[in-house]
This record gives C-alpha cells, sequence and structure tokens, in this order.
C-alpha cells in the first residue's frame, strides 16, 4: 500500500492533487495506519478469543517483555541516528557520492528483505524449540535456513554484479551519479551473500532471547568502527566514497555476520541452568544471587554445566524450589530452570 499511496498523493490521481515531496509523507502515513488497523482487526479477531486483554499481564510477563523489548527499542533508535550520521559523512565528500549512497542503502533493504524474512522464521523456530527445552534443535534450525537464504540471496545477488548498470538506471539517470554507483553496486552483489548470514543470525539470537548481546554488536560495529571508519576513510584521508563503501561493507556488515556466527556458535544464548541437589531449608525466603553464589553446591553445579558447555547459571526464584523440597532437601539430582526462573522436572 505504500508505493502505491505514495504515487497518489505524490502526483495526484483524479480527485486527488498532486502534493510533491509531502504526498510522500501523506502515503506513509496512511499506509502506516491502515497498517496498524489492520493488526487490530486480526488481534480481535484471533487473539481475543484465546484470553487476549481478558486481563492484566503479570509482573514476571512484564519484567521478561521489557527485559526483551528495550535494547531491541535501543538498537532502532541508535541504528537510525547512526544512518542519519552516515548520509552527512557522505554528504562531506560530494553530493552526487550522496546520491549514489543513497540507492544503494535503498537496494540494500531490497536485497536484504529475503533474509530478514527467512530470519523471523528461524528465530520463531527456535523460540519453539527453546520453549520445548531442546538446545540440539534450535542449532539445526540456524544452519539450516542459513542454508537454504543463502543460495536464495546469491541468486538475488547476481545483477548488482553482472548487470550493475542496467539495474541501476532504473533508479539513477545521471551519468556521473551512474558511474559512482557501479563498483559499489558490484561490491554489493558479492558482500551480501556473506553479510545476509548475519543478518538471520541476529534475529535467530534475538528469538532466543539473547537482545542485549545482539545490541551491543550492533552499537560497537556502528559507532566504533562504521561512523568513524568511514568519516576516515572518505573526509580524512580522500578515499572517496569507494572507501566508504568499503568500510560498510567490510569493517561494518561483514564484521557483524562473523561476530554473530561465533556468538552462535558458542551457544551462551542457549543457557539452560541446571540446578544440582543442594540442602535448602524449606521455608527459606527467596534468595538473592549472592546467597546462591555462596551455597555450597554453586561451585559442583558450574562444573557440571561447563561440562555440559552450557555457561552462566541463572539463580531460579527461591519459592519455586519449595515445591521440590521435603525435610530441606531438593528433590532429584539435576532440575532444568526456564528463563522465568520455573522448575522443570
Amino acid at each position: 500500500a505504500n508505493v502505491p499511496l505514495n504515487y497518489v498523493f505524490m502526483f495526484g490521481l483524479g480527485p486527488i492533487s498532486a502534493f510533491g515531496v509531502g504526498g510522500a509523507g501523506i502515503g506513509t502515513f496512511t499506509a502506516s495506519t491502515a497498517g496498524v488497523l489492520y493488526l487490530v482487526v486480526l488481534g480481535a479477531r484471533f487473539a481475543l478469543p484465546e484470553g487476549f486483554a481478558r486481563a492484566l499481564p503479570a509482573r514476571d510477563e512484564c519484567t521478561l517483555l521489557l527485559r526483551l523489548a528495550i535494547p531491541g527499542s535501543t538498537q532502532m533508535v541508535l541504528e537510525s541516528f547512526a544512518l542519519t550520521a552516515m548520509f552527512r559523512i557522505v554528504g562531506m565528500v560530494g553530493t552526487v557520492e550522496l546520491a549514489a549512497y543513497t540507492v544503494l542503502v535503498n537496494l540494500i533493504s531490497f536485497v536484504g528483505l529475503p533474509a530478514w524474512g527467512l530470519g523471523t522464521a528461524g528465530a520463531t523456530l527456535v523460540g519453539q524449540a527453546l520453549g520445548a527445552h531442546s538446545v540440539a534443535d534450535p542449532r539445526r534450525w540456524a544452519w539450516d535456513v542459513i542454508r537454504v537464504g543463502c543460495p536464495l540471496i546469491t541468486v538475488l545477488g547476481v545483477p548488482f554484479w553482472a548487470a550493475p548498470e542496467l539495474l541501476l538506471r532504473t533508479f539513477i539517470h545521471e551519468p556521473e551519479t551512474l558511474a559512482m554507483a557501479v563498483t559499489p553496486c558490484r561490491i554489493l552483489g558479492v558482500m551480501i551473500i556473506l553479510n545476509s548470514v548475519g543478518y538471520m543470525l541476529s534475529s535467530m539470537l534475538n528469538g532466543a532471547g539473547d537482545v542485549k548481546r545482539v545490541m551491543y554488536v550492533n552499537v560497537l560495529t556502528q559507532y566504533v568502527v562504521l561512523l568513524p571508519g568511514a568519516w576516515l576513510a572518505g573526509p580524512v584521508l580522500g578515499y572517496g566514497f569507494l572507501g566508504i563503501w568499503l568500510v560498510h561493507q567490510l569493517g561494518f556488515r561483514f564484521a557483524q555476520s562473523l561476530i554473530y556466527a561465533s556468538m552462535w556458535h558458542r551457544g551462551k544464548w542457549a543457557r539452560l541452568t541446571l540446578w544440582l541437589a543442594c540442602q535448602l531449608r524449606r521455608n527459606m525466603r527467596p534468595a538473592s544471587a549472592r546467597r546462591v553464589r555462596r551455597s555450597p553446591a554453586y561451585k559442583p553445579a558450574l562444573i557440571a554445566l561447563h561440562r555440559h558447555n552450557v555457561t552462566g547459571l541463572l539463580v531460579p526464584e527461591q519459592h519455586t524450589l519449595d515445591h521440590f523440597c521435603t525435610d530441606g532437601r531438593v528433590l532429584g539430582m539435576v532440575n532444568q530452570v526456564d528463563r522465568l526462573g520455573r522448575i522443570i522436572v
């Protein structure tokens, strides 16, 4: 809806007058409002019968939601600031370079859509597998999604390096700008295959709940690598638009892909907490992290976690352990604890 509405309000159609550039804003606002209303209708149709909006969420659910939502929201805001700063840096090199950069960034958004879509699908599968308390399944899902996505992205990237002039003429009409964008477009056609791995893995890491580390990687690569590197390569050292684009593709996007692949391989996103048998008082109040770490069972539990290639011992809510206590002892040798601190037998 966004594209046709932008056209209608920018150039006019029938009784609708042409609003020029301002029409793009009107069209986008109208399309976004229609999308929100459509989601409300879908929610009322499918979610309300399942109990949605019939009661206030529990405190632990709100806490979990905020823990997952705040890093993602912060990341999006900082990404917008970084993109604005990048336009400013490229504009310091020249207006032709800025026009070429604008087109190429839009092409990245277009060719990256399948990778983001596959990443979202993979995130759903990873979340379902972790909800079923499985670690092996989400590991397999991630690499299966990448094996499906990379050939698709490879095919989509062929026109970018095989016929960049033909592709760019759809969006660029000035010969100077077209010549400026050809080589970066070829680089994009090759790098999009590697960069798509980062798009997919970042979505799946978010689906696994590892949103904070994804945010840290994104912010650091943007504000420590991309922006300073682009400023040095372009306005300072004089390597021009090509230097800026190489920093964007190699120092930023490709570096992100390598980091996300390492994060997924190490498996900290799949922290399954194991609680070994230990002495507990039946009426013990909720324990703080410090009290749990002082427990004589903490160190053996941590050693057992490392033996199973699981890192990061989480602290369960102590009162949930009471159901498994008899005469001050926890029944069973090993219990799993989910992300809300509830024990799973």
